[in-house]
């Protein structure tokens, strides 16, 4: 069976051309990229959640979202301290960050 850009040979699709192998891994790449971007991005929100909700510190999950988010907040934190003392915007532009990212990325392997 050859893959091709828009379908596969076969009853009912439609074979436009053959995708080379180096075309194939970049979008391998690329979607794996853009993938992991968007979990991050989860991770971020659901930080933000946790933190409204107010769990214990030594909640295993909040222990896995502190450890997974604190190497892009921490920095932001220290740039840019929580609004009168109280709102932390840094989740706000660790997400926005990432999202850029992950636009050039798509815009990179995906044209």
């Amino acid at each position: 069976m050859i893959i091709g850009l828009w379908g596969r040979s076969g009853a009912g699709s439609v074979l436009v051309w053959p995708v080379p192998d180096i075309v194939r891994a970049q979008l391998s790449i690329g979607g794996l990229l853009v993938g992991l971007l968007d979990i991050y991005s989860w991770l971020i929100i659901a930080r933000v959640i946790i933190s409204w909700v107010g769990l214990s510190p030594a909640n295993p999950v909040v222990r896995f979202l502190q450890a997974a988010t604190d190497p892009i907040l921490t920095p932001i934190q220290n740039v840019i301290p929580p609004l009168g003392g109280v709102i932390d915007i840094s989740p706000i532009i660790a997400f926005i960050f990432v999202q850029m990212l992950r636009t050039v990325i798509i815009r990179v392997f995906f044209g």
